[in-house]
């Protein structure tokens, strides 16, 4: 079941995007930012979750933002995550219709990025097959090096 988050789901969100981190493990989180930009996705309405048996197990959080070039507005992403356990239950694909229709709605692009080291492969195959591929990002991680 797919829903706009509330203030009530706050504390969900943000436990559910510890797993997030502890998955892609990039950066040291900065619990009070963190916090203060979830909080902020929730009231402007922009953080979708996705419950299983009253579980919340996935979330996307949307802004809209001009292009560095243009006053013309997208929506991007700030995350997208589903629950290890559960990314065989279709939320993914419910999260992102749920997007794709924000976007016919606006009549604006929504351009989503792949935040992870842990089986980006993976991901990167999901979303190809249900959006448009359009660039690419690459980090180097001199710990890793």
């Amino acid at each position: 079941m797919l829903s706009i988050a509330t203030n009530d789901d706050l504390a969900e969100v943000c436990d559910l995007l510890r797993v997030m981190h502890d998955e892609n493990g990039i950066g040291r989180v900065n619990e009070e930012k963190a916090l203060g930009v979830i909080s902020s996705h929730i009231e402007e309405g922009g953080c979708i979750i996705s419950r299983s048996n009253g579980d919340l197990v996935g979330s996307v959080g949307i802004y809209q933002d001009t292009w560095w070039y243009s006053d013309e507005k997208a929506f991007f992403d700030r995350w997208f995550f589903v629950h290890p356990e559960h990314r065989t239950g279709g939320h993914a694909v419910r999260l992102l219709g749920a997007i794709k229709q924000a976007a016919r709605n606006e009549s604006r692009p929504f351009v989503l990025h792949v935040g992870t080291t842990v089986d980006a492969w993976a991901k990167l195959k999901f979303f190809r097959k249900h959006l448009t591929p359009f660039g690419g990002s690459f980090v180097y991680m001199p710990e890793a090096a």
